[in-house]
Order: structure tokens, then C-alpha cells, then sequence
């Protein structure tokens, strides 16, 4: 049987190896185009985001393919080629109008994926479309959209002005516009300089604002700021000065007037003042008390963005961590994710900090997915802690679980976490073993010798969970190759099963290796030769020896075994062209309507034709089975024009009850017709 774990190695084969690139684009043996982009529909997250990854790597090869997604995919595919795109950057420039039309999709996530790919692709074409997703409902695809902006407006002066003009002209505050000003940076000071003079007055403090966010990037706009000191209007005024705090050395007044915000103004001023003390430089001691007061706030939103701010101080914030902890189970969820979020920045400065977060690993509830949430924001720095806890008999099944998890993504650890990660897969604690398994697929190379050792461990599921680990690192594991060789002699199926499903993902080079695995194909156990079949399926096209063994498996008692080794000898393609009179057979008398289909497909995909194979395809063309019936009709369209003369049989199935057939023969007909 083919597992998801099988897949998901392949596709990190490919993203791994760009020099088994074809001249076409996609990786030689491993999951084409056409494969990549059906698993951007894949259930599971980790499958979707390796096939975009690779999609990523195939580069300007992937981009029509990715386009037809944007037209024609699900919500769920056209997020994922958008982020596929991203990836491509510059070369997906063709994809930009279908990424516009995105932007008004009913879908926030398919807009926000769109938005964000627009910037990497580095053309101002979708300038007008973007400046548009600033307003959208959704938050999300606005910030997405002003990441673009901010990138793209690095490149064009253009995009600066049209920002600034959103940001003067607007009849209310245009945040998400502001926001990407601000993010630009240095490259639109000029321009804000040259305009502050000349907007209007109600335009003004916005432009203020946005000089103020850039903090020192703005310093260069300290001689206009200094001349709006004489305006007419107190209030420009007082503002100026507080920008001038920000973005060059002042006096106190800037923080103080904050500080009686932060304490006495309305929920709006409150709000912004936090804000404010969050990102407005030099920080002070003073800072982190009053923003620590404003944690007590009656406003979630004052909780808030007071705890986001505490993040910004970094490993200023060290002593705030207990009240973070204590806003971690804050019964609101934008408090209580803003303040992982905020100690996972801390503790990125301040990885000591860690140690007063573990035992919240612990919780049963949503708590503890918070804390899980802000370690994983530390990035690498706590790694040898949560190491060294997973032993500790003070961390519960369910946080030695979420430590599993961490050190997951965490993968770029490396060799560090290993021998910890190892002794886990003795665990009798089910989830905690997969997650480290998990962990040790990151990890990749580094873990190949010790998963290698592990083969041979005197416990059954470790050696099976090695075996599947290795599988899911793929080729970077090719050093396992002897030992997962030495595994197809285990004496228990599973780990023969596992072995042989790592020995595909790796890939078989080795003649040794590959005679054991053909030599698998006898197993007494069922699993065990269809895994391998599937195996000898994607690598086993040089050696002559591997079309035989597959077609031996003919007559085997057990349909996965049989449809496996028939799949396969199709993978093979012409390589198996000595089989088809096998593959015609199987066609024409098994029982089994799942192995007659694969046969009918693997014909077509050896590629073959001569009077017998028109025959048999005949013959599957009135099958009693719709897929039987479909698939003779897909292969003979493959097999091109020299199969015309059976256009006529072909037809009769545009008729047929089975909607699936009547598709397959429309296709068949179309390719057959024009030689397509």
C-alpha cells in the first residue's frame, strides 16, 4: 500500500536535487507537475507546503501550470500556487494579471496570498490593483497587500507617490497605506520631506504619523520637522515634537505626554500611546512600567497592543515575562496570543527567559498552545532546554508532545537535538515518538546515522519508525541504503514494509540493494511485496532485471500486490515493454476491476502499440467497470494518432452512464483527432 509519508519524501527528493532536473522542468522520477499541483488540494498541511516548495523550484517551468491554478483550482489550491509563485519571484511575471483578478476573490485567504505574491514578483503593473487591497475588509489581505507595496515601492518611486497620495488625499485614516510607508523606510523620506509643507492641514498629521513609525529611518527629516515647530496649530506642534523624539534624541516630553495617554486618555488614545511606547526610541525604564500598568486595562485591545509592545522592548521586557505569562491565559484571544507573541520575541534576545515558560507545556488547554506558539517564535535559542526537558519527569505526556512539536520546527537544530530525539523513539508515549520522528525527518542528514543505527534496535516499532524516518528525509538519507537493505531481512513484516518504502524515497543505486529489493518481491507477507513493487516502480528502470520480477507478481493472491506491481511496470514506461503481453493478459482476465484499470493505464504508459495492444484496449473499452472503461480509453489517447482506427469504438462511450467515462473518451477523441 502507498503511504502519505511516501509522497511527501518524494516531493523533498525533488525540491532537494535540482540537478535531476528534466529539460522540461520537473525532477526525473519523482512527482511531476501535473502530481505537484494536485497535492496543493492535499488534506495535510506538511504535503501542500512541500509541494509548493517544489512548484518553487521548478521555477519559470511551473508557471503556466500555476497560473491554470489561479483560474481554475479550489480556494485551497489557488492560496497555494500564490505562495508558489511568491517563491518564483521574478520569473512568474506572466502570472501577474491572474494574480490581480485574485485580489477580488470571496476567499481572504486566496486575496492574502495573491497580495503577498505581487511584491516578490517586483513589477509596479499591479500597483493599482494592490493600493485597491489596502481597503479591503479583511485585515489580513490589507497587510498582505502593504508588504507588497513597502517591497515593491524599494524598486518604484511610483508606488512611494501613489502611498502618498492614498495617505493625503483620504477622507479617513488610511492605516494599511500609512503602514506601508512606513515600512519602506528610508527610500520615501525624500519624498515625505518635500510634501509636508505643501499637504493639507488635515492631511498633515498622518504624514506626521508615518514619519514617526519610521522612527531613526527618518532622521534625514529632522530640518522640516523642526520648521513645522512654528505652526499655527498647537496640536501639529505638540505632534512634531513627538515625532522628533522618534526619530532623533530629544527630552522627556515626547514619553510623558504618552505616558498621561496611556493613563488618562480615551480607548482610542490609549491605544495609540501604546503603540507608540512600543516602537518610539531610545526606550526608557519608565516605558516598561507604564506599559506594564496598561496591561491591566479594561480594554482587551489596550491589553493588547500593550503586550505587543513588550515585545518590541525585546530582552528590554525580561522582567515583564511573569505578567506575560499571567496575559498568556487572558480569557481574551487577541491578549493571549499577543503575549506568546511577545515573549517568543523576548526570547529570542533573551533565552533564559524560557525556563519560566516550560511548565505551561503542560496545560490541557489552549494555554499550553499558546506557550507551544511562543517558543516556537524564539526560534533556535531555547533549543538545548526543551532538549534537555523532554526527559524530565516533571513534563507531562501531552508537553513532551508539544516540546516534540517545537523541536520540529525547529529542524535546523541539528546534530544537537539528535541522541535526544532517538532515546524518544523507545517512548511508549505513541504521539511523543511521532513527533519526534517528525523532528528527526527535519533534522535530515544529520540524523541519518543514528536512524541507520536504530534499524537494529531490539524494539520493533523503533526499527519500523527509523525506517519510516528515513523515508520521509529521502535522498539526503542515501547513506542508509545498506542498513534499510539489511532491514528488508527483519523478521517482522512491518519493518520490511518500512524499509522497503524508505529504499523508493531514498532512491537505489547500489545493484546489492536493488537485488534485495527485487528479491522482497517474494515476501510472504502481502504489505511487503506491495510496498516494494511500488518501490522498484520509481527507481527501478535501468537494471532489466526489475520489469520480470514486477510482471511475476501477476498471479499474486493479493489485490494491493498485484495492482501495486502492475501500477508500477506503467511507471516504468517503455523500460517495461517486455511485460506487455503481462500487462494485456491482466487486462483481459483478472477478476479485480482496481488491477484490470491499472493495467489498462500501465499499456498506455509503456507506450507500445502493435495489433495485440489495440486488441486488449479494445476489449477494456467494454469492460463492466467505468474505470476499467475509462482508463482503456485514456491510454489509447495517450498512445497518439496511431490508435485512430478506434476512434469509432471510442465514441460509443460518449453515451456511457458513468460520467468519469464519458470525460475520458471526450479527452481520448480530442488527442487522437489532432495528434496532440
Amino acid at each position: 500500500m502507498r503511504t502519505g509519508f511516501t509522497l511527501i519524501a518524494a516531493v523533498v527528493l525533488c525540491m532537494g536535487a535540482p540537478q535531476a532536473l528534466a529539460d522540461d522542468g520537473a525532477c526525473a522520477g519523482q512527482p511531476d507537475l501535473a502530481q505537484l499541483i494536485k497535492h496543493l488540494d492535499a488534506p495535510k498541511a506538511a504535503e501542500r507546503d512541500a509541494a509548493i516548495k517544489a512548484l518553487g523550484k521548478h521555477g519559470e517551468g511551473a508557471v503556466a501550470a500555476l497560473s491554470r491554478v489561479l483560474k481554475n483550482g479550489s480556494p485551497l489550491a489557488k492560496t497555494g500556487a500564490s505562495r508558489a509563485l511568491a517563491l518564483i519571484g521574478e520569473k512568474a511575471a506572466a502570472a501577474l494579471p491572474d494574480l490581480i483578478v485574485l485580489l477580488k476573490h470571496k476567499d481572504s485567504e486566496v486575496r492574502s496570498a495573491a497580495a503577498s505574491a505581487l511584491g516578490p514578483i517586483g513589477s509596479v503593473e499591479p500597483l493599482d490593483a494592490l493600493m485597491g487591497a489596502l481597503r479591503d475588509e479583511s485585515e489580513d489581505v490589507a497587510d498582505a497587500a502593504a508588504k507588497s507595496l513597502s517591497s515593491l515601492g524599494l524598486q518604484y518611486d511610483a508606488v512611494i507617490e501613489a502611498l502618498l497620495a492614498r495617505v493625503s488625499g483620504a477622507e479617513e485614516e488610511p492605516a494599511f497605506a500609512m503602514l506601508a510607508l512606513s515600512r519602506i523606510g528610508a527610500p520615501a523620506v525624500r519624498t515625505l520631506r518635500d510634501r509636508l509643507g505643501e499637504v493639507e492641514a488635515d492631511a498633515l498629521p498622518r504624514l506626521l504619523d508615518v514619519l514617526g513609525m519610521m522612527g531613526p529611518d527618518a532622521k534625514d527629516a529632522a530640518p522640516e520637522l523642526m520648521e513645522l515647530l512654528q505652526h499655527d496649530d498647537r496640536a501639529i506642534v505638540a505632534q512634531v515634537k513627538e515625532v522628533l523624539h522618534s526619530v532623533c534624541p530629544g527630552t522627556d516630553d515626547v514619553f510623558t505626554r504618552l505616558y498621561l495617554e496611556l493613563a488618562e486618555g480615551d480607548l482610542e488614545m490609549r491605544t495609540k500611546a501604546a503603540f507608540m511606547l512600543g516602537v518610539t526610541r531610545p526606550y526608557r525604564a519608565t516605558t516598561l512600567a507604564a506599559l506594564l500598568k496598561a496591561m491591566e486595562d479594561e480594554s482587551e485591545r489596550v491589553r493588547a497592543t500593550s503586550a505587543a509592545a513588550l515585545g518590541n522592548l525585546g530582552k528590554l521586557a525580561s522582567t515583564a515575562v511573569p505578567r506575560l505569562i499571567t496575559a498568556v491565559k487572558d480569557d481574551e484571544l487577541t491578549v493571549s496570543r499577543a503575549a506568546a507573541d511577545a515573549l517568543g520575541m523576548i526570547g529570542c534576545e533573551a533565552p533564559e527567559i524560557a525556563a519560566q515558560l516550560l511548565p505551561l507545556l503542560n496545560d490541557e488547554t489552549s494555554v499550553g498552545d499558546l506557550a507551544e506558539r511562543a517558543f516556537i517564535g524564539m526560534g533556535g535559542a531555547p533549543v538545548p532546554l526543551l532538549s534537555k526537558s523532554i526527559g524530565d519527569p516533571a513534563v507531562s505526556s501531552r508537553g513532551r508532545s508539544r516540546l516534540m512539536r517545537i523541536l520540529s520546527s525547529l529542524g535546523h537544530a541539528g546534530e544537537q537535538v539528535v541522541p535526544t530525539l532517538l532515546s524518544v523513539l523507545e517512548s511508549d508515549d505513541l504521539e511523543a515518538r511521532n513527533a519526534a520522528s517528525r523532528a528527526l525527518e527535519l533534522t535530515g542528514a544529520a540524523a541519518v546515522g543514528g536512524l541507520s543505527e536504530a534499524l537494529s534496535h531490539k524494539d520493533t516499532g523503533v526499527r519500523s519508525i527509523a525506517a519510516r524516518t528515513l523515508a520521509a528525509i529521502g535522498q539526503p538519507a542515501e547513506a542508509a541504503g545498506p542498513a534499510l537493505g539489511s532491514a528488508l531481512r527483519d523478521k517482522e513484516p512491518r519493518v520490511r514494509e518500512s524499509a522497503a518504502i524508505a529504499l523508493g524515497a531514498i532512491g537505489v543505486k547500489d545493484k546489492k540493494i536493488l537485488g534485495a529489493l527485487i528479491k522482497a518481491l517474494r515476501d510472504k507477507s502481502a504489505s511487503v511485496r506491495t510496498a516494494t513493487a511500488t518501490s522498484l516502480g520509481q527507481h527501478g528502470g535501468a537494471d532489466k532485471r526489475v520489469p520480470a520480477a514486477l510482471a511475476k507478481l501477476y498471479k499474486d493472491k493479493d489485490v494491493e500486490a498485484r495492482s501495486a506491481a502492475i501500477e508500477a511496470l506503467g511507471v516504468l514506461g517503455p523500460a517495461a515493454k517486455s511485460q506487455l503481453k503481462i500487462l494485456m493478459k491482466v487486462l483481459k482476465n483478472d477478476k479485480e476491476p482496481e488491477v484490470r484499470w491499472r493495467a489498462a493505464r500501465s499499456i498506455g504508459q509503456v507506450g507500445e502499440i502493435s495489433k495485440r495492444v489495440l486488441s486488449a484496449l479494445q476489449g477494456g473499452l467494454m469492460d463492466d467497470f467505468a474505470n476499467v472503461r475509462a482508463a482503456s480509453a485514456t491510454a489509447l489517447g495517450e498512445l497518439g494518432p496511431g490508435c485512430a482506427a478506434l476512434i469509432d469504438n471510442i465514441e460509443r462511450l460518449l453515451d456511457d452512464s458513468s460520467p468519469s467515462v464519458r470525460q475520458a473518451a471526450r479527452e481520448a477523441i480530442a488527442k487522437l483527432r489532432t495528434g496532440a
